[in-house]
């Protein structure tokens, strides 16, 4: 078991997220739990405090992961958004979702695709998808032709026969900020849903390019650590405590700097 004070996530080749402390040494694995350790009391307020926190810490996770996912996947440039007639359940909702993926790989290998739930206003489930199918759409951000229409009428003809369909090719509407897309749905109502164990959203795990993590043992000031990222533009950075005495880690998120 080692330790790190750097850890680097690229995201593809235009973003790069830097975690830094240069006193503090964090150790690699996870600290098990000490068998026959006395479990602390934990009034009821205390544990729905606990598993508040914990849901929003899992949501901020599932928006991160999104993002990384989407930055090492530029070519998922179609947005659908699957939509219910009529109320469905959870689990059934689940089922159907997973069919639509399978009709979809059937008819183009190597499927890539993101999908997020969201709620509606009503309560009614529905999908929200980034994905690199091919559909030859001619859409357009503020008024969608007739072509347009008819195409979505075959696809949900086809893939989805629960609902509605909307389809938006993002690279033809000039969009480049894809993630905003999908991390949108993923908000602070969640927290107020049981769920049940359902996820918020999930990703074709064998075809997707995945972020590189990084994680090494480095002595440098933090100038001397930014020089290795010339390249790229610092979009935001963030520092927060770490430890007993307190250390801080600091966080850089980057892109890559236009030619």
């Amino acid at each position: 078991m080692g330790f790190y004070n750097l850890k680097i996530i690229n995201s593809g080749d235009e973003r790069v997220e830097v975690y830094y402390s240069k006193d503090y040494k964090i150790r690699t694995g996870e600290v098990k739990k000490k068998r026959g350790q006395a479990r602390r009391y934990k009034t009821k307020e205390q544990e729905q405090y606990e598993k508040k926190k914990n849901k929003l810490t899992n949501l901020n996770n599932s928006r991160n992961k999104i993002n990384r996912l989407i930055a090492s996947n530029p070519d998922l440039d179609k947005f659908i958004t699957l939509t219910y007639a009529e109320p469905v359940s959870m689990e059934d909702s689940k089922k159907q979702l997973a069919y639509f993926f399978t009709k979809l790989r059937r008819k183009q290998e190597g499927l890539k695709y993101i999908w997020v739930l969201e709620f509606q206003g009503n309560g009614n489930i529905h999908y929200h998808i980034l994905t690199n199918f091919k559909i030859d759409i001619d859409t357009n951000r503020f008024r969608k032709s007739e072509r347009h229409k008819k195409v979505e009428r075959e696809f949900a003809a086809e893939f989805w026969k629960h609902g509605f369909i909307d389809i938006r090719d993002l690279k033809a509407e000039g969009n480049t900020n894809v993630a905003r897309y999908l991390t949108a749905y993923i908000t602070k109502d969640m927290m107020d849903k049981e769920m049940n164990g359902a996820r918020v959203f999930g990703y074709s795990r064998s075809t997707m390019d995945k972020p590189v993590i990084t994680k090494v043992l480095e002595n440098m000031d933090q100038q001397q650590l930014l020089k290795m990222f010339e390249g790229y533009d610092i979009k935001f950075t963030n520092s927060y405590d770490i430890g007993l005495i307190g250390d801080k880690v600091n966080y850089f998120d980057m892109v890559k700097k236009e030619k």
